[in-house]
């Protein structure tokens, strides 16, 4: 059921009772509210309509920045709200380090320099605001978790009610499924991490540190439990929009197990991290297969017959997406999140602005560069770039204007109608997509896992031939998969993760504009396949030891 206002609905109900939750960094567990406007957890919890609102607060960490929205009462202290929203992170994270994405803004030097040209330090304030944000949608669930087992619904007279308890044991699935979703952004992009569950104290303590192949089996545990486990803990099987469903766990266990050789890879602070990780098993690449195979068969989900319209304003409609952050113009405002994305990719001087793209808001930031659109034929559709104004030199890192714009989101409807603001989009972000599904299928079989090549093969046609591409042939070599990613998924967060996968993030093999703080582009020390440890993470918690090279 695809009605995109009712969730929304749930996640402005979620900011009123569900700030029970911590808002500080990652070692301060105490649960005390923020505002004395808002009830503490027992009392939110003592009335049954308020589950659901908590569980919209977890998702909610994914979309909002604070208590108010867009700014005034922020989650994260100590950073502009905006900036430490997580999505917002996660774009500066997965997008600028790469060869799809830089940043201009020269008064934010972390950004531009730091993260454009694979510089940062355990300094960066943007890091750390990412780090402090995920770990904190980690507390949420683990807070929703610890107060929704059975002996605390007995316990507030909640147990008779049958229906009620069978609810509350899906929410819990959603919960664990979120959770799990934000270690895997945590071990992809930081390794080794503070690790923490329901089952640990409420208060202040020191987390201790897992090695990053014990939190993959942690996640993967999770994600197999609230699949396909025994337990009475499921995600639905058709969940509603916006929500978390059985194959939106599917989709997070194959891309788990397509880089499991990247997250199962042992180091400790004297290691050498390298440019390309050893190689994965046939045993890791089958079930990656396995687990893209039974989204694209048993999900219900289809290409829509235009690329486009997976990026617009009511893009809840596409039957493609798996999963996706919900924003809504009126009711997840947010200087981050998709806002964020559309607005900072416009520039002030584009004409037609509302028109061409539903905003009012152009904020010049992020771009790419010719290089990264030389990837694509000009008969593809899916080559949404301006060159007004642009120049294709890459002779500024400071100036907008060197190099090309991306206008794959647009705040308009596919009919044309702009969204409920012009501020802030009602694009959803898509995290998961079918297209995603099939590609990963295609290149966990050519990587050796079990499948059928044939079929892999014709998933690749079929994303070709929905952007007007010929078919690839069958003699294609696992180097074209990276790039078809790069061609259909660009500015969707995948990007950092899959040129990791392939040994070319900080590696000689492959190199662009800014990487290197070059021009041209050069190697970077390998080390910054990993982001550091916040600086103030380690000198908060002495159980924290530092990745290589920081």
């Amino acid at each position: 059921m695809k009605v995109k206002n009712i969730f929304n609905k749930v996640l402005v109900g979620s900011v009123l009772v569900a700030s029970a939750f911590t808002t500080s960094c990652v070692n301060d567990l105490d649960t005390t509210p923020i505002d004395d406007r808002i009830e503490v957890s027992d009392n939110v919890y003592k009335d049954a309509d308020n589950y659901i609102k908590v569980l919209g607060k977890v998702y909610g960490n994914l979309a909002l920045s604070g208590q108010k929205g867009p700014a005034g009462d922020g989650d994260i202290q100590g950073i502009d709200e905006g900036h430490g929203q997580y999505l917002r992170g996660l774009f500066y994270a997965t997008e600028y380090p790469t060869d799809e994405a830089n940043n201009c803004w020269q008064n934010e030097y972390d950004l531009s320099f730091g993260y454009t040209t694979l510089s940062y330090a355990a300094s960066n304030t943007y890091v750390s605001a990412l780090y402090s944000r995920i770990f904190l949608g980690i507390s949420y669930a683990n807070e929703f978790l610890r107060e929704t087992t059975d002996e605390k619904l007995s316990a507030r007279g909640l147990s008779a009610d049958a229906a009620f308890v069978s609810q509350v044991k899906q929410y819990r699935a959603e919960a664990r499924f979120l959770r799990a979703l934000s270690y895997w952004h945590a071990i992809d992009l930081f390794g080794n991490i503070p690790f923490v569950t329901e089952a640990d104290p409420v208060g202040s303590f020191n987390p201790p540190q897992k090695k990053k192949a014990e939190v993959f089996q942690f996640i993967v545990d999770e994600l197999l439990e609230v699949t396909d486990g025994s337990g009475d803990e499921k995600l639905l099987e058709q969940a509603p929009y916006g929500t978390a469903g059985k194959y939106a766990g599917y989709m997070l266990l194959s891309k788990l197990y397509l880089n499991k050789n990247v997250y199962t890879f042992d180091y400790d602070n004297s290691s050498t991290i390298p440019d390309r990780y050893p190689s994965g098993t046939a045993a890791d690449y089958t079930e990656a297969a396995k687990y893209a195979k039974l989204v694209i068969d048993n999900g219900g989900y289809s290409l829509n017959a235009d690329y486009t319209a997976n990026f617009r304003a009511d893009n809840h409609l596409s039957d493609e997406i798996i999963f996706s952050i919900p924003c809504d113009g009126r009711s997840t405002q947010s200087w981050g999140a998709m806002t964020f994305i559309l607005s900072g990719s416009l520039w002030t001087d584009w004409s037609g602005l509302e028109t061409n793209y539903g905003t009012s808001g152009a904020w010049g930031g992020h771009r790419t560069t010719e290089e990264f659109a030389a990837k694509f034929a000009t008969t593809d559709s899916r080559a949404l770039f301006n060159r007004e104004l642009m120049r294709p030199e890459n002779d500024d890192i400071f100036d907008f204007k060197s190099g090309v714009g991306i206008v794959k989101y647009k705040n308009l409807t596919t009919d044309g109608t702009i969204g409920s603001d012009k501020s802030f989009p009602d694009i959803d972000f898509p995290m998961f997509r079918l297209s995603d599904a099939m590609l990963m299928y295609a290149e966990a079989v050519k990587r050796g896992g079990t499948g059928d090549l044939t079929v892999a093969t014709g998933y690749i046609n079929d994303i070709r031939q929905r952007s007007g591409q010929g078919d690839i042939g069958t003699n294609w070599a696992i180097e074209d998969v990276i790039d078809e990613r790069a061609r259909e998924l660009y500015w969707e967060c995948h990007r950092r993760t899959d040129l990791i996968r392939f040994g070319l993030l900080t590696s000689s093999e492959y190199v662009w504009p800014y990487k290197g703080n070059s021009e041209a582009g050069t190697s970077v020390r390998s080390y910054k396949n990993l982001f550091p440890i916040p600086a103030d993470e380690i000198g908060a918690n002495p159980t924290l030891e530092q990745n290589p090279g920081y």
